[in-house]
């Protein structure tokens, strides 16, 4: 919406566009917004910032009259907070510009931006693809499912939306990407923690069962919190 109607429609009310363009960039601003649905990272935080409260403070009509509660439902797929590049440091992600919307919205308003998530670490995707893969294994002629191998670089999504789904979630740590360190993560450590994704996809074919002599995949099965400490071994 950000992009094709208010983008179009600055340019529209500058002159930018002419005949039939300007009249469908007019028709597309004038639509009323009933939902925001932030999918992927801003390219230009000021001004997607500035539409995006100017909608969510309002009623969603084209005239954008303010309103004293909410009334205009936002919803982030992706909490992430950073990602990692060819970069040596973990750059800024959608996370963060969520983070700079709700201060800028509290600003401005006086009123906390209410807000629903999807995407790791939250558990409903988790669900919905155990949904998908039974019903697969069921086609199949297979009873069940498990273990579901949950395999990521970010510690706070990744391990820790695998975590929050539980069983039959594993999760299995690679040092590519957010995480590098020796060992574990020690905020949410991981059942098995190994090098790589050719790593980690070896490891689940095997079901979990380290290597004979993968001292490291053994300690971080053996690591994992109080109440999953030592799944996967065995």
């Amino acid at each position: 919406y950000i992009q094709a109607a208010v983008g179009d429609g600055v340019r529209w009310d500058k002159g930018g566009l002419g005949g039939k363009e300007a009249m469908q960039a007019q028709k597309r601003v004038r639509m009323r917004v009933d939902a925001v649905f932030a999918m992927a990272d801003s390219r230009n935080w000021g001004r997607d910032i500035q539409l995006l409260c100017d909608i969510l403070a309002s009623d969603g009509s084209y005239e954008r009259t303010r309103v004293a509660e909410q009334q205009i439902p936002l919803y982030y797929c992706n909490p992430d907070f950073h990602f990692p590049n060819e970069y040596h440091l973990p750059r800024i992600s959608s996370g963060a510009f969520q983070t700079a919307l709700n201060a800028v919205y509290r600003q401005m308003t006086g009123r906390d931006l209410k807000y629903s998530y999807f995407g790791k670490p939250h558990v409903v995707q988790y669900r919905y693809i155990e949904k998908m893969l039974r019903a697969q294994a069921a086609r199949l002629g297979f009873d069940d499912v498990g273990p579901i191998f949950a395999i990521g670089d970010n510690p706070a999504a990744d391990v820790r939306g695998a975590r929050n789904a539980g069983a039959p979630w594993m999760s299995v740590l690679v040092r590519t990407g957010c995480f590098k360190g020796e060992g574990n993560d020690t905020t949410d450590p991981a059942d098995f923690v190994v090098d790589n994704v050719l790593q980690a996809v070896q490891l689940a074919l095997r079901g979990g069962r380290p290597e004979d002599g993968d001292a490291d995949a053994a300690a971080a099965a053996a690591e994992g919190s109080g109440v999953r400490a030592g799944r996967g071994e065995g």
